[in-house]
């Protein structure tokens, strides 16, 4: 579709086709051909004008980017390279304490305690508070 588009002249529909290419790449994991998509997708878009589709192309970036962490994070062996810092925060959200709690504690602001938090998750791949304890939990008894 993307050849016959191209030529046609249909520069708008090659860059739409591209991003669906994109999309189908992403859902099957090809991250790399996902990537090359996005970019033909985006010159399209700019060689026709049509700025403004670039846009919808964020969302599938922060698709493949959110994909690619995570699975190295499930493949590492040992528990996640934290920073002390890190796992000062870790330990303490462990215990049940809440971020304006963990701030007081540490004597840092609030905002630099929700950084480490989102941070944690992201090396411990979980998404609340309470998967984070559990998988400190079996980290530490091993």
């Amino acid at each position: 579709a993307t050849e016959r588009f191209a030529e046609s002249g249909a520069v708008g529909e090659r860059g739409l086709a591209h991003q669906q290419l994109a999309t189908i790449f992403g859902r099957m994991g090809d991250v790399v051909s996902s990537r090359a998509e996005i970019g033909w997708a985006k010159a399209a878009y700019r060689e026709s004008g049509a700025d403004w589709l670039a846009g919808q192309l964020a969302r599938v970036e922060r698709q493949l980017a959110a994909r690619g962490p995570r699975h190295t994070a499930r493949k590492a062996v040992g528990p996640p390279a934290l920073t002390a810092r890190e796992r000062q925060v870790a330990e303490l959200v462990s215990q049940g304490l809440t971020n304006r709690e963990v701030a007081e504690r540490l004597h840092l602001s609030q905002k630099t305690v929700e950084t480490h938090v989102a941070r944690i998750f992201s090396k411990f791949d979980v998404r609340s508070r309470v998967a984070l304890t559990r998988r400190m939990a079996g980290w530490n008894h091993r």
